[in-house]
């Protein structure tokens, strides 16, 4: 209806974060900032009414503060542990000495500033940054606290809210590597008790990382939107080398509950660089990156064959943006997950539109069986554009969410009707 309603929230939140809608979009979610630290509020569409849930402080220090479960019933949040107590003090004299040892080893790191240096400095980190999972119901009625405190860097509910991913660090923390490549565990949780389903991995520290090379654990762990329950990954068969001869550089494996053994889904000849998952259940483009030639290439599989060979899509150098045709666009599901919406074997392309007269966004209709494209629609001279979020209508009309803004006009968001082209403002923001 384009009417702006204000959400009033409590005077002793200081700013907000983390503001995030629920998967089905009766409410959202926040962070407000106090005196104590963060709190968890949430919001009801109808009412608009803002509630705090739960009576714990959230701990954002590495990963997200907190993840919304699949229906939107149920929230998963990183909290401070209770009675953690007062940071550990440094000592005015050392321990000992610090001692470094060299065991003969040929690598390739970078040098890195800010590290950990130091007894004090790890347990810092580890205080700092150790959580307490609670779930926490939206409406208010419940609270429990969910398996044992540890540095969570990464969580991940199952499509059917029956299992969670975990990734933890482990000490010892490496002082010679940032976090991003410290020693880490990979599990699967039951999310009603807490309990370790199964073991991805339990890695040291990737402090021997050759450049532009990648770790040996598992990497990208996702859940398959069509399924239950079947966590995806990818694994270096380079050893993480760019620069190491090989046939095929990643696999792909899948993992089913009950989660006893992994399958091969396929191997890529580039690094993998990631998937979107179709809306067509078992098919995804997945996208993989070779180093040596800056290329990337864009395929179609099907997963429920996994013996039918992959058709590319889109091959290109990446210093060719003139030749980008730009990225799937997603939607969400109501269980969470993101997917791209086939409709008469077409998909809908969003891109930078790279031109010698500058860039010119574009939203493209792409034919996935002649791969053929239809411009839909396109910034002009007069005025840019980007695209912010796509939907569909209830009669099935699609619509895409822009940002616009021009030399006489300020950026402002609209809403795009796709088949009529009609615009209708959604916002009047001064300059």
């Amino acid at each position: 209806g384009g009417e702006r309603v204000d959400v009033e929230l409590p005077g002793h939140l200081h700013r907000i974060s983390s503001v995030e809608w629920s998967p089905c979009a009766r409410r959202f979610a926040l962070c407000g900032l106090s005196d104590e630290g963060l709190e968890l509020w949430i919001v009801d569409a109808d009412t608009l009414e803002p509630r705090r849930l739960g009576d714990f402080v959230v701990n954002d220090t590495l990963d997200g503060e907190f993840y919304w479960m699949p229906g939107g019933d149920e929230i998963l949040a990183c909290a401070v542990p209770e009675g953690r107590g007062e940071p550990p003090v440094k000592p005015l004299v050392p321990d000992g000495p610090i001692i470094q040892e060299s065991g003969g080893r040929v690598a390739q790191n970078r040098t890195y500033q800010d590290l950990l240096e130091s007894p004090h400095d790890d347990a810092l980190f580890a205080y700092l940054t150790t959580s307490q999972l609670i779930v926490v119901a939206a409406d208010g009625s419940s609270q429990r606290v969910l398996g044992q405190p540890a540095i969570f860097n990464g969580l991940s509910p199952s499509p059917d809210g029956s299992k969670l991913y975990v990734s933890r660090l482990t000490a010892p923390f490496s002082h010679v590597v940032p976090v991003d490549y410290f020693g880490r565990a990979g599990e699967i949780w039951s999310f009603e008790s807490g309990e370790v389903a199964a073991q991805l991995h339990d890695s040291p520290a990737a402090d021997a990382l050759p450049i532009m090379g990648v770790p040996t654990w598992p990497r990208g762990p996702r859940w398959l939107a069509h399924e239950p329950a079947t966590l995806r990954w990818c694994e270096a068969l380079d050893g993480g080398d760019p620069k190491a001869e090989v046939d095929h550089r990643d696999r792909v494996m899948l993992l089913r509950a009950p989660f006893d053994a992994p399958v091969e889904a396929f191997r890529t000849a580039g690094r993998f660089r990631g998937a979107y998952t179709l809306s067509t259940p078992g098919h995804m483009i997945t996208y993989e990156y070779d180093w040596k030639r800056r290329w990337l290439t864009a395929s179609l599989r099907d997963l429920g064959d996994l013996e039918a060979e992959p058709r590319v899509l889109f091959d290109r150098s990446v210093h060719d943006r003139y030749a980008d045709r730009g990225s799937p666009i997603s939607r969400r599901q109501p269980d969470g997950f993101y997917v791209v919406q086939v409709e008469d074997g077409k998909i809908w392309m969003s891109g930078a539109g790279a031109s010698e007269s500058g860039d010119k966004p574009f939203i493209d209709r792409l034919d996935l069986a002649t791969l053929e494209s239809e411009r839909v629609l396109e910034s002009t001279d007069a005025e840019s554009v980007s695209f912010s979020g796509f939907a569909l209508a209830a009669d099935g009309a699609p619509s895409i969410v822009v940002r616009h803004q021009s030399p006489t006009d300020n950026p402002n968001y609209g809403i795009v009707d796709l088949d009529g082209q009609n615009r209708r403002a959604l916002t009047a923001f001064p300059n």
